[in-house]
């Protein structure tokens, strides 16, 4: 009857899951907390419109603006650093531009004798 759509069903699962939270408080109680950077971002960003209209000033053009810019993510000298990061080879979705990381090779199988040269040469 009432079954969650796929998407929603993907969202509840992966709130279980280990994922970054990103906070944001300023010293005059302003708080915004949320699963991804563009969502916390947009928070602040619409409380600044909020209170620019409340003051009567023109609104600012936040349109280029994302939570990535925002936070440095996409400044090279920050993703350099990044990358350098303990565990950062595991993030599997992320493409490397600065610190490849080695592919580990397959083990080979184990010889049953123990040696490959303690094998007998068969031709």
């Amino acid at each position: 009857e009432d079954s969650p759509t796929p998407g929603k069903q993907d969202k509840f699962a992966s709130q279980y899951l280990p994922h970054l939270r990103f906070q944001i408080t300023s010293e005059d109680g302003f708080s915004v907390e949320a699963d991804s950077m563009d969502v916390a971002w947009k928070a602040v960003m619409d409380g600044v419109q909020e209170a620019r209209v409340g003051c009567r000033l023109e609104q600012f053009p936040f349109n280029r603006v994302s939570g990535a810019r925002v936070l440095g993510v996409l400044h090279d000298a920050v993703l350099f650093l990044l990358e350098q990061l303990q565990g950062a080879s595991l993030c599997q979705k992320h493409s490397f531009r600065f610190h490849q990381h080695e592919v580990p090779e397959e083990e080979l199988p184990i010889n049953p004798s123990g040696c490959a040269r303690a094998e007998v040469y068969v031709r």
